[in-house]
């Protein structure tokens, strides 16, 4: 039997058991139509009820297969929409494919993580008060559910997504790297911090670094009528030693008996969405293989990855009008520059909090004064441009030897104003850079080669827009408007 044969005896298999009177007009023999002869009825009356007898019949047998052509066009769509289209890839990645079926069901279950994720975080921070939450993070759930709305959107994000997880999991095999069904056991434990009924192994202690020289202890001073008053220090009272601060407690090894109870409980959350909770550790198991090949990818290429850079420290002074770094000049020329610095960020801090920035510096409200003071340790050249608003601090860190002060240096920055600055250069040295700094690098690794990889890495055979499901919704009772307190007018008492 051919395949088309395959597909179409079970159709009519189906129909022919529900529609028992089209099985027995086509399994039975053609029968006669019996008309009742009455005798007393003449020729030509018995001749003209045979013939209506004839048309009925004919006319049956006319609804009776309209009837059962609706049925096979009905159940071929039923089967065409629910058994064959599924199955159908929509995305070709290498040998393997992605069906519309594998794809909509990580939809599901994407749409519920978030979901779950919003819902756990209202329960555990608000109580399940829906109404707090959105008070306090409404903008943030607001945009959240905006995503979960735009179901075509959400979905080729999820597809590429899949996409990606193919070609990593291919790559790594490529290479030799094998998850097994033990390492995603192993790190569905470290979630629920099960270490095998033991802690985790603690993290390496890190190197200590050189210190960078402190900054300066702030001038106490006091303005009276624009007039700066050293004020004198108070010998300071030997300060009583207090109780020791009680010890943190220490952490109890999580047992198998909890970490099943709660990894039960994290797929009854998505079984209550209807959701396939298998997917749960699938994308486990995938995230393992991305770890695995960042790694791999580390290793080959080591020398490419930056462990230490140029750094710098600096003290700067900064001004809004030329006239105030000029004398600003003119002070450091007959002191020094630390002394002006400290004593123009000592000023800063006694300025109300309003007037003071991040940094402690920032302009002050006093007419007349638009200077700050800061200090920047141990920043590479990017993170300088962005602190200064300014593009081109190369020209300043180059052309310093440590401990020199700059000439007036005008600036405009990104704000479109021009400030004036005079800098000094406390430090320049090589340094290494934080793991977060490596790590980020290995990231942006693997996103190079994740990009050249998608170029002809797969294929997308369509027959998915519009496909994306909605479900699990989110809940209603988040865009219901909170009911919000209206005090009552005042109404003076007419006694």
């Amino acid at each position: 039997m051919t395949g088309r044969g395959r597909f179409y005896f079970p159709c009519l298999l189906v129909i022919s058991l529900l529609f028992p009177g089209i099985n027995r007009l086509f399994m039975a023999k053609k029968a006669k139509p019996e008309v009742v002869v009455d005798e007393r009825l003449s020729r030509k009356e018995y001749l003209r009820q045979r013939k209506v007898a004839e048309q009925t019949r004919q006319i049956k047998l006319a609804v009776m297969g309209v009837a059962a052509l609706v049925g096979v066009i009905l159940l071929t769509a039923l089967v065409i929409e629910f058994v064959v289209r599924p199955r159908q890839p929509i995305v070709q990645v290498g040998d393997e494919a992605i069906t519309l079926a594998d794809w909509q069901k990580r939809v599901r279950f994407e749409r519920a993580q978030i979901l779950i994720g919003v819902d756990n975080a209202v329960n555990t921070f608000f109580n399940g008060d829906i109404g707090q939450a959105q008070t306090i993070f409404g903008q943030q759930l607001s945009q959240q559910f905006a995503i979960l709305q735009d179901t075509e959107v959400f979905g080729e994000q999820v597809l590429n997504q899949m996409i990606d997880e193919i070609l990593i999991r291919q790559e790594a095999q490529r290479r030799g790297i094998v998850v097994t069904s033990a390492d995603v056991d192993k790190r569905l434990g470290e979630r629920y911090n099960y270490f095998e009924g033991g802690l985790p192994t603690p993290l390496p202690t890190g190197t200590n670094t050189p210190v960078p020289t402190p900054s300066l202890t702030p001038i106490p001073t006091t303005a009276t009528e624009g007039i700066t008053v050293l004020l004198t220090l108070e010998p300071t009272l030997t300060p009583t030693v207090g109780p020791t601060s009680t010890p943190f407690p220490t952490a109890t090894p999580v047992s198998l008996q909890a970490f099943e109870e709660a990894y039960a409980e994290e797929l009854a959350s998505y079984r209550e969405k209807r959701v396939d909770q298998t997917i749960f550790r699938y994308v486990t198991e995938q995230q393992l293989y991305r770890e695995r090949l960042l790694e791999a990818l580390a290793e080959e290429k080591a020398d490419e990855i930056r462990r230490e850079e140029l750094q710098f420290s600096l003290f700067v002074l900064s001004f809004e009008t030329e006239a105030e770094a000029v004398e600003a000049q003119a002070q450091i020329a007959a002191a020094d520059y630390l002394t002006v610095w400290n004593t123009v960020r000592s000023e800063r801090l006694a300025a109300p909090p309003a007037a003071q920035d991040e940094t402690g510096g920032g302009t002050d409200d006093r007419p007349g004064s638009t200077a700050a003071a800061t200090e920047f340790v141990w920043r590479n050249q990017d993170s300088l441009n962005l602190s200064l608003g300014i593009t081109n601090t190369n020209t300043i860190v180059d052309s310093l030897a440590v401990g020199q002060s700059s000439d007036i240096l005008p600036y405009t920055g990104t704000d479109g104003v021009t400030r004036y600055y005079l800098v000094q250069l406390s430090g320049r040295e090589m340094r290494f850079l934080p793991e977060s700094n490596i790590e980020q690098q290995k990231q942006e690794m693997l996103s190079n080669w994740m990009q050249s990889a998608r170029l002809d890495g797969f294929s997308d055979l369509g027959g998915w827009r519009g496909r994306a499901p909605r479900q699990p919704d989110v809940d209603p009772r988040y865009f219901v408007p909170q009911p919000t307190f209206t005090p009552e007018p005042f109404t003076a008492d007419p006694s």
